[in-house]
């Protein structure tokens, strides 16, 4: 692949092809509340590498016969670098329940590793920056959105993920 073509996945995983609002993928009350620096270095550390490792296990999984088992293997080599990765970061890491049950991580895994390793890892890289960008969005929004003028019955969650609907919907438009 050409460096055009894997910037194109970059773009494409973070705006076009964005998995937290294409197939609402990692949305959860947990995320939105998350230290968005720390938890965006960590998540993204984390799909990257479990992507690379999961790309390459897949070719290993094919070759033995057993690909019905990649999201099992999948699932374990996720949870292996997200232990690895939150020991690494210390007290500035997400907790270890939020960061593994974030199902981002195994989209990514089981989308990536259909492609080549260049194009699954810039597919990673878009899909961390993607995340990123969502949240620092629904930070700004969740700002807004605490004004008193919204009724009682859609304050707080409810009128979250209606916003995030109607994001969905624009960038999917996209």
């Amino acid at each position: 692949m050409t460096v055009k073509e894997l910037l194109l996945v970059i773009l494409s995983a973070a705006v076009a092809d964005n998995l937290v609002l294409s197939g609402y993928f990692g949305f959860d009350s947990s995320v939105l509340g998350a230290n968005k620096k720390s938890f965006s270095l960590c998540l993204g550390a984390v799909i990257i590498v479990s992507t690379l490792i999961c790309n390459l296990l897949h070719g290993i999984l094919v070759s033995m016969g057993v690909e019905y088992m990649e999201i099992m293997v999948f699932a374990l080599v996720i949870l292996v670098v997200c232990a690895i990765a939150v020991k690494l970061m210390g007290e500035k890491a997400p907790s270890f329940a939020m960061l593994t049950l974030n199902s981002v991580l195994l989209g990514v895994a089981l989308t990536g590793h259909s492609m080549g390793l260049a194009e699954a890892l810039c597919y990673a890289l878009g899909t961390a920056i993607g995340f990123w960008v969502l949240l620092e969005v629904f930070a700004s929004l969740r700002l807004k959105l605490n004004n008193p003028n919204v009724p009682k019955a859609f304050k707080g969650m409810p009128i979250t993920v209606l916003a995030a609907g109607i994001i969905a919907m624009a960038i999917y438009a996209f």
